[in-house]
């Protein structure tokens, strides 16, 4: 299996996640130096600095997450899928979908998380995500939010389907895949109700191999390379 990676981005939204990080730290400590003056006058400066320091320390974590602590999702995501589908292509944030496997049948947008603890999906349409994990557990482990996995891939499934509808018009029904994936290995999954398949890492390989069907026209894969390879989407 190829992998693709956008190494430029990579660096850059590195480089934004250590300058957050370190305005957090900058604004929470004015916040302190502030609550040591003893000015009473000036509580609402310290509360200010402690929200916007607290609020800019919750986007560091979800940045750092993402981009620079080890092992990062795309780095999981290639352990996962190494050698799952002999002639598949793993990019990595050069689409507007982040993590898109090309497979001979077609492309799978995939969507990580990170989350640790019991996660679990209910509801009528199989979209409603918990993590069963206490507040104070996640703050102190420093994770950032489940949030809606279900929601993120549709998202980034609408917008690999309006790409290869703007470059290819003549693919422009190709079907798009869709996987969820947990890469904390002490996730414990309760997630047979979702809409979208679900499963950890060590699970994906299979689950590629099994769901890859019948191979496209050789043409149109070659053309899907071509428009997937193009840098800075």
């Amino acid at each position: 299996m190829e992998v693709i990676r956008n190494d430029d981005k990579l660096k850059k939204w590195t480089r934004i996640t250590q300058i957050i990080n370190i305005a957090a730290l900058v604004v929470l400590g004015l916040g302190m130096l502030s609550s040591f003056q003893g000015d009473i006058s000036r509580v609402w400066v310290q509360w200010l600095a402690l929200s916007i320091g607290i609020l800019l320390w919750q986007i560091g974590i979800n940045l750092a997450y993402r981009y620079t602590r080890k092992p990062r999702p795309d780095e999981v995501l290639d352990s996962s899928l190494k050698a799952a589908v002999p002639g598949s292509t793993l990019y990595h944030y050069m689409l507007p979908a982040k993590h898109v496997l090309l497979t001979r049948s077609g492309p799978i947008v995939i969507q990580p998380f990170i989350n640790d603890g019991n996660i679990s999906v209910s509801g009528e349409n199989g979209d409603r995500w918990r993590n069963k994990k206490s507040i104070i557990r996640r703050f102190l482990s420093q994770q950032p939010g489940l949030g809606n996995p279900t929601m993120l891939v549709e998202q980034e499934m609408a917008k690999l389907i309006a790409y290869i509808s703007e470059n290819a018009p003549e693919l422009d029904e190709l079907p798009v895949g869709a996987v969820i994936v947990a890469t904390n290995p002490m996730a414990v999954l309760d997630v047979g109700a979702s809409r979208i398949p679900v499963m950890k890492a060590s699970e994906l390989k299979k689950f590629v191999r099994k769901n890859t069907g019948r191979a496209l026209p050789k043409a149109d894969h070659n053309r899907l390379k071509e428009i997937f390879g193009q840098q800075d989407q």
